[in-house]
């Protein structure tokens, strides 16, 4: 159950009451005082026993993993950035990177700030439905590559589709008020992947090292 909260204190585990959400947690971490939660646009805050609302998610932010420190909220984002919360104000930390990015946050000792961003270089292709009579398992499935990480659909206009298409069935997808022929716009892992580590200093990112990583063949 996605409400259930738990707490473990080293030998036992004490069930800490359903939480005031529904469906699945994007991130969670630890605090001196309890623990923090994003689902969807909120933040609850764990403290005294009891949950609170801390804040809403900025737009679009696609939160991947949290952490708080000083009281200061960090978020780290699928685009590879993260954003920072302070005193109730948001401020964003653009890290470079290259498509496939994700950032990882959490806090070392004396509350310093770790940043881990992901980062793989993925081709791109592109596959033309020209007919809605194509538009099935039987035909999409014979000309969709292997090794397919994220896909999106631009039909005559340039118009985008809207709702999430599944990489591997891309014909599941909604696309009533698009036009034909559909472009399947198909992007890869194959390439080099690689991680940077940095320690934030306010919004200055630090570089500390970086790893290179085998790109990864099942994502």
């Amino acid at each position: 159950h996605f409400g259930d909260v738990w707490f473990f204190d080293g030998s036992l585990w004490h069930q800490l009451g359903d939480a005031p959400w529904d469906g699945l947690p994007d991130a969670s971490a630890g605090t001196t005082a309890g623990m923090v939660v994003v689902v969807d646009e909120n933040v609850y805050e764990l403290s005294s026993d009891s949950w609170k609302v801390r804040c809403q998610v900025p737009k679009h932010a696609n939160v991947l993993s949290c952490a708080l420190v000083d009281n200061e909220l960090l978020l780290g984002c699928r685009s590879g950035s993260v954003f920072i919360n302070r005193c109730g104000r948001w401020s964003i930390v653009t890290l470079s990177g290259g498509s496939g990015c994700y950032s990882m946050v959490c806090v070392g000792q004396e509350g310093r700030r770790f940043v881990y961003q992901h980062t793989e270089d993925a081709k791109e292709e592109r596959i033309v439905i020209a007919n809605p009579a194509d538009w099935n398992a039987g035909v999409i499935c014979q000309l969709l590559p292997q090794g397919v990480h994220e896909v999106n659909i631009l039909d005559a206009d340039q118009a985008t589709c809207e709702c999430y298409v599944e990489p591997r069935r891309p014909w599941l997808a909604k696309i009533d008020g698009l036009r034909f022929p559909l472009t399947l716009v198909i992007k890869m892992k194959e390439g080099v992947a690689f991680g940077n580590f940095f320690e934030l200093h306010g919004n200055e990112p630090r570089q500390l090292a970086t790893t290179f990583l085998p790109p990864r063949n099942n994502p």
